[in-house]
């Protein structure tokens, strides 16, 4: 380049050279791969390529929910309620965790699990790297060095909102569940069809004949953001594309009446049932955020309560009450008034438990006198 120079300026031959250069080349690709989430040496070094199979071999609670689509338990954070979307096409398998963990956090996890997994049995290895595929000037095409689609957080949200209108859908599935179909969660749950019906419970059918109930979830401002589902069996889920929120009641907030904010639809329905201000949690440490926007404008002589649950596990980990402990420390800050958080009582699990349990001690027995 300098002998050029010194030349005189370079010819357009001699120009176009130098742009198409080795160094220039590199250049070109550490800037294109940046861009898309991914160091300049993942690409150079290659990655083992991930298959459906493979990832769903080192998660846990993998159920297909439709054909080709599966969720289970995400292995980047505590996950509880599966919240990890796996998906393959053609050219790339699809991960997706509802509760906001990263690609890259969610694919180093998985292998994690391999590495761990392959330490213990050497037939689980693989055999090779995938080599960094290149066109002929030697420039890397970044949209095939990996297996897995890093997806843009911006066009991720648009895209929800264009393909995925689940006020809309939420009341197709509330309008098509039946009475019979109503009846059998009132008896599963032992809660009041009311409370089912405030929370806008519905029905989504599949091909095979069966089908799941649906709970749509709100965020602050209201608005339908999710619809999870709930199996005969009791097993949660989420419909593809949704996005956690809150679980509202028609008639949540009653004048003068305290706010109790507790873990999940049921127990949200079993508040319900009592003629209680209610509140859902999707989940023990989920939902500060839309609770925050909703209660923002509540007076300061209302109470709130948070209610956790007594689900303390064999290693000492006890995250419905955590919960509820971070929960009511954000709703504290956040909204600069006090607001306490509660356990149900000892030997009970929750509060739909609790409801269930005393509404069983009062019930009359049969053949008693003046029904006692």
């Amino acid at each position: 380049m300098a002998k050029t120079l010194e030349n005189g300026p370079p010819s357009e031959a001699e120009a176009k050279k130098v742009s198409n250069s080795p160094a220039n080349n590199e250049w070109r690709s550490r800037t294109n791969v940046r861009r898309r989430g991914l160091t300049f040496r993942q690409c150079r070094m290659g990655q083992q390529q991930l298959t459906l199979k493979d990832a769903l071999n080192h998660v846990d609670q993998a159920v297909e929910s439709d054909p080709g689509q599966w969720n289970a338990l995400c292995p980047a954070h505590n996950d509880t309620s599966p919240s990890l979307s796996l998906r393959e096409n053609e050219r790339k398998l699809l991960l997706c965790c509802h509760t906001g963990c990263s690609y890259l956090e969610i694919l180093e996890a998985i292998k994690a699990r391999r590495t761990k997994a392959s330490s213990r049995d050497p037939q689980l290895r693989p055999n090779s790297l995938a080599a960094v595929p290149a066109q002929a000037n030697g420039r890397i095409e970044p949209k095939r060095i990996v297996g897995i689609k890093t997806p843009n957080p911006k066009k991720l949200k648009s895209c929800r909102k264009a393909k995925s209108d689940f006020a809309a859908e939420a009341r197709r599935y509330e309008s098509e569940i039946t009475s019979d179909q109503l009846s059998q969660l009132v008896a599963g749950l032992g809660v009041s069809s009311k409370s089912l019906r405030s929370l806008h419970v519905g029905w989504k059918a599949d091909a095979s004949g069966k089908g799941v109930y649906t709970f749509p979830e709100f965020n602050g401002r209201g608005r339908v953001v999710g619809i999870s589902t709930r199996q005969a069996d009791g097993r949660k889920r989420s419909v593809q594309g949704s996005r956690r929120g809150i679980y509202l009641p028609v008639d949540w907030l009653k004048p003068g009446a305290p706010i109790v904010i507790c873990e999940g639809a049921s127990d949200t329905a079993g508040l319900v049932t009592m003629n209680v201000s209610a509140i859902g949690r999707p989940s023990a440490h989920g939902g500060g955020k839309h609770l925050l926007a909703i209660l923002k404008n509540i007076s300061p002589e209302v109470e709130i309560i948070v209610v956790g649950e007594n689900d303390q596990k064999s290693d000492g980990k006890w995250p419905g009450r955590d919960g509820a402990e971070k929960i009511a420390k954000e709703l504290t800050t956040g909204l600069n008034r006090p607001v306490i958080h509660s356990m149900p009582p000892e030997g009970v699990k929750d509060v739909r438990e609790w409801f269930t349990t005393e509404t069983k001690l009062r019930a009359p027995k049969k053949g008693g006198r003046n029904g006692s």
